[in-house]
């Protein structure tokens, strides 16, 4: 099978180099545009909703432990159903 024909509409890729292809965007949105069964393998580094106005020690200074509003969450139930969404839809474009 050809690369285009695993996405539905155009695609501008982050990054191509022969089989390899990088998107950059927001996951939900890039995840959906590419059609069931088409993937082999699908790196992720999601949020770890660690941001929570603590600190922690880093090179021996206190750091703050906040990366964005990204990596906040507001409650269990909420990061349960993000990461259920998520492998959800990836689970549906793997081979």
């Amino acid at each position: 099978m050809d690369l285009k024909d695993c996405f539905r509409g155009k695609l501008q890729f982050f990054y191509h180099e022969e089989n390899t292809r990088l998107i950059l965007g927001d996951s939900f949105k890039m995840l959906s545009i590419i059609k069931p069964g088409t993937v082999d393998c699908i790196f992720a580094d999601p949020p770890y909703f660690l941001s929570g106005d603590g600190i922690t020690c880093s090179g021996g200074k206190m750091v703050n432990v906040n990366k964005g509003e990204w990596d906040k969450a507001s409650n269990y139930e909420n990061i349960s159903k993000f990461n259920y969404e998520w492998l959800n839809e990836c689970y549906r474009l793997l081979k």
